[in-house]
């Protein structure tokens, strides 16, 4: 029982340190607060209102900072155009726990 108590926490602490050194990384922040605004957003709807907000990114950053939050479990994606490979990011449950986070923090230093 101790040893699978003890695996599970080295899991979870895993996790903890792959979101934490992932959202270390430029871009991840401001990709994941766009998500308060909608909490589906399509990729081309999304880089739009990106650069409206942020400014001046680079394309190749931002792709990998969601790629991350997906393969994290922060955001979810569903292809919605096969032909012209287009996918929708959808905010998770625990994207929308680690969002509300972020923003108590930052609300506590401004």
């Amino acid at each position: 029982m101790v040893l699978i108590l003890s695996v599970i926490s080295d899991l979870k602490n895993k996790k903890t340190m792959q979101m934490l050194d992932a959202f270390e990384k430029s871009k991840s922040v401001e990709v994941l607060l766009m998500f308060q605004k909608k909490t589906t957003w399509r990729t081309t709807d999304l880089l739009h209102e990106f650069k409206n907000e942020f400014g001046k990114f680079s394309y190749n950053t931002i792709r990998s900072r969601i790629d991350s939050l997906v393969e994290l479990g922060v955001l979810e994606a569903k292809v919605y155009d096969e032909s012209r490979n287009l996918e929708e990011y959808t905010i998770t449950k625990l994207g929308k726990d680690v969002t509300e986070r972020f923003v108590a923090l930052i609300q506590l230093f401004k």
